[in-house]
């Protein structure tokens, strides 16, 4: 048994193939991040060819980016603008490079996952309410990657051909402006402009995709913890439990030892649940740091812009204000009392983005108090999604 176990644990490493993706709970998402050439079915050179494209033009596209702000340096807006499309480009640049890296550990998760999802299916079976439990957190898996596909093509849809639309004949590109790409020939234009497209759309959507896919790892687990609580909380001495954990003396079924292994099966599958988030949170950990980095270094440079509005006070004291009228005077007291109001975004009107927040949420999330103090699988879940 020891020997066949340690053969099992060698093989759920091995690369998936089409077939047996038809089955698991992450079908959608895997097949997804092989349209984008990340994850193999199984593989062949024609697909690795593919992935080194797909590669090749996020490089591509991003030494355009980083070209376009080394020749517009000295305008600021110009450079700030860019560098916030540049590190999202970056975050799903790397995202992409740990997943090949990686991806063993992919496929053990997806077995593992399928494991813990077919594992309480038995239980479902028998109740209702379980089992419509089981089919909501798969149509919101499915739902939540649909979503996710619908927004990025509308922002697509709208974002890309903009520069057409607003700048006819200006030959503006739609995320870096490159000097020089509004003289030269349209061929060339045609060129950056089709590089940046359709580098930022592969690297976004695979990064996308990557979120995605965790997202519906984190749902089927939480399920899970439900469906045990939903299990321990209909621990009875007088139901009787499946034929399998039945212990029988003489004729009569011994109720309270029945309801003991019940119990035992339970706190069995608690143990399989936090072996997985254990699992899963060494998987993910890489790719939620990338996420955390990368978006701070993005909330940074889009607060910078915020300075803007915070010099109207100064434009306005260097206006000449002295030699004009007593009503322009007053005027502009009362726009300068209203430009010293701090600029701030909100989080649904009740989280301030502003750099205050954003200076201290940094700094309380740097604390080493706080970055190990209540690690543990269980909160793993309970961070990601409640229960």
């Amino acid at each position: 048994m020891e020997r066949r176990n340690t053969r099992d644990k060698a093989t759920e490493g091995d690369v998936l193939t089409w077939g047996d993706t038809a089955d698991s709970v992450l079908k959608y998402n895997i097949r997804q991040l092989n349209v984008w050439g990340v994850w193999p079915l199984p593989g062949s050179a024609l697909f690795h060819a593919y992935t080194v494209f797909i590669f090749a033009m996020g490089l591509g596209g991003l030494a355009q980016d980083l070209a376009g702000v080394y020749v517009s340096w000295s305008d600021l807006q110009e450079v700030t603008m860019a560098l916030i499309h540049i590190l999202s480009v970056c975050g799903g640049f790397v995202k992409l490079a740990f997943f090949i890296r990686r991806r063993p550990m992919f496929n053990v998760l997806v077995r593992r996952t399928d494991q813990m999802v077919s594992a309480q299916k038995e239980f479902c079976a028998s109740d209702e309410s379980l089992r419509a439990m089981l089919k909501a957190s798969h149509r919101k898996a499915v739902y939540i990657t649909l979503f996710a596909y619908g927004y990025l093509f509308l922002q697509g849809g709208i974002w890309l051909p903009m520069p057409l639309i607003a700048y006819p004949g200006q030959r503006k590109l739609p995320f870096v402006q490159v000097p020089g790409a509004d003289t030269t020939s349209v061929y060339l234009y045609a060129l950056l402009y089709s590089l940046q497209c359709l580098s930022s759309m592969f690297i976004t959507f695979v990064g996308v995709t990557i979120d995605c896919f965790f997202a519906v790892v984190m749902i089927h687990t939480v399920v899970q913890f439900r469906i045990l609580n939903a299990r321990i909380k209909a621990l009875r001495p007088d139901v009787a439990a499946s034929a399998s954990c039945r212990i029988v003396v003489g004729r009569q079924t011994n109720f309270h030892d029945n309801m003991y292994n019940q119990l035992c099966q339970c706190i069995q599958t608690h143990q399989r649940l936090l072996r997985f988030v254990s699992f899963l949170d060494s998987v993910m950990n890489p790719i939620v740091m990338t996420q955390f980095t990368f978006g701070v270094m993005v909330a940074g440079v889009t607060l910078f812009q915020a300075t803007y509005g915070e010099a109207v006070c100064g434009a306005l004291y260097s206006c000449g204000w002295m030699e004009a009228p007593a009503c322009f005077r007053r005027a502009m007291r009362i726009v300068m009392c209203c430009a010293q109001r701090p600029l701030s975004l909100t989080a649904g009107r009740v989280y301030a983005i502003n750099r205050a927040t954003f200076i201290s949420r940094v700094g309380h999330d740097a604390a080493p108090d706080d970055m190990s103090a209540h690690v543990s699988p269980q909160g793993v879940v309970q961070c990601c999604l409640p229960l």
